[in-house]
């Protein structure tokens, strides 16, 4: 398995203590994150940049868990300088309805994902033949 509370400890380990780092998740994502490995950690490493989306009512879905972790925490609550991790950041995106799930869903079924992807990225995942059933 491949925790991201792990890729973010070695990205720490090699940027150090001062330099900001930002994991940007959808709200979708988001909203699951009480069920991540080791997920209270991630306050420590990261400023947590949160992408609304659309059908995604996030303000009204927040699990209590993670409710109380980001009550302080919002980059709009944060005075001065936020520092290198800790804060988390809510942005509103232009409204696709979309997700990672439904691209690696289109893509095992032999769906287009034209236009949902950069072309260098759906080019190495052909070329991988990454998320094919």
């Amino acid at each position: 398995p491949s925790y991201t509370v792990d890729t973010l400890t070695e990205l720490r380990e090699e940027l150090g203590p001062l330099q900001p780092v930002y994991l940007l998740l959808g709200a979708d994502a988001f909203l699951g994150l009480p069920g991540w490995h080791e997920w209270r950690r991630l306050f420590d490493l990261a400023h947590i940049v949160v992408a609304e989306r659309a059908g995604i009512p996030l303000q009204h879905a927040l699990p209590e868990d993670l409710q109380r972790e980001i009550a302080t925490r919002l980059a709009a609550d944060v005075e001065g300088n936020p520092g290198a991790a800790g804060t988390v950041r809510i942005v509103e995106m232009t409204p696709l309805a979309i997700s990672a799930r439904a691209i690696r869903q289109a893509l095992a079924t032999q769906k287009s994902v034209r236009y949902l992807l950069p072309d260098a990225v759906l080019d190495y995942l052909q070329q991988q033949q990454l998320y094919k059933t």
